[in-house]
């Protein structure tokens, strides 16, 4: 798969999708990971790692292979689907 992966955020991937039938498999990203990513590895606090997120990456279109970014289930809404 030629997806592209935010640099320095793969563990941050939890999956793939396509986006509608026929195109190109990308990468599902969570933010959540990738903000908590962000605040281990560049030091930054919770709120800067999600802004950073939302201006570099999130809120980018950078082609039919942007990947996905996906906000985690709180642990409440998890359970009902079990």
């Amino acid at each position: 798969m030629k997806a592209l992966i935010p640099t320095g955020l793969k563990k941050a991937v939890i999956g793939s999708a396509f986006r509608t039938p026929g195109s190109p498999e990308v990468w599902v990203v969570s933010i959540e990971r990738a903000a908590k990513i962000l605040c281990a590895r560049d030091g930054m606090t919770p709120a800067e790692a999600m802004e950073f997120l939302e201006v570099n990456s999130v809120c980018c279109w950078m082609g039919e292979l942007t990947p996905i970014w996906m906000n985690d289930l709180p642990v409440k809404v998890r359970k009902l689907y079990r």
